[in-house]
């Protein structure tokens, strides 16, 4: 098997198990909060990108010079998730994610003040092009355009956001301290609220009921 061949088998099976945890997200947001669901996420994450940092060249790999780099990120990809989650609860799944496309778009336009890259005029096209597309299903001025539809377009803005980060910073940083600290922060941030969620101030309450 040939190289390009494996990392288009390993994008397939990435972009599937994307879209499998978005249908149980989804499912999920119909008994449990936003924040639950990423809560849950985060704790369930980060021992397996620790297991998987270990085995791919010891934890040192986690070690980081740059803690507010981190922290930033970690900050960008909450927003991403509370939005993109809660954009599932608001319209259905394929609506949703056809929404969220309008990702790439954002990191074309960010790239160029943000990185300083040029965009070439195909990509430019390519770009306008599939906003478009997102155009029609959003449909701006019809009953589509409603507050699910902003929540998602604040997530595509925030994910481009940290796809911009990761551009600029990934270089300097290993990949798993990359991942391992950008999964701390929305652990601690809704585990955080979660408190505040609560009844009583109890953490227990909010880990088993919605928080609202």
């Amino acid at each position: 098997m040939t190289t390009s061949l494996k990392g288009i088998l390993c994008m397939c099976t990435g972009v599937l198990f994307l879209a499998l945890g978005d249908a149980v997200s989804k499912w999920l947001g119909e008994v449990h909060s936003p924040l639950q669901i990423i809560f849950f996420r985060a704790l369930i994450s980060l021992p397996m990108i620790a297991l998987l940092a270990h085995f791919a060249g010891g934890l040192r790999k986690l070690r980081t010079r740059r803690p507010g780099v981190h922290l930033l990120r970690g900050l960008i990809y909450t927003a991403t998730m509370v939005c993109f989650v809660w954009g599932l609860t608001l319209l259905p799944l394929a609506e949703a994610t056809a929404i969220a496309f309008v990702a790439p778009l954002f990191v074309t336009l960010l790239s160029v003040p943000l990185l300083g890259e040029r965009i070439d005029p195909p990509v430019l096209i390519a770009s306008l092009v599939g906003f478009v597309g997102v155009l029609i299903i959003v449909r701006p001025d019809g009953d589509a355009f409603q507050l699910g539809a902003l929540v998602l377009v604040g997530a595509a803005l925030f994910y481009a956001l940290m796809m911009i980060t990761a551009r600029r910073y990934g270089g300097r940083e290993h990949l798993w301290a990359m991942l391992f600290y950008m999964t701390c922060v929305p652990l601690v941030v809704t585990g955080c609220f979660g408190r505040c969620c609560s009844a009583g101030g109890s953490g227990a309450s909010y880990l088993t009921s919605g928080c609202g």
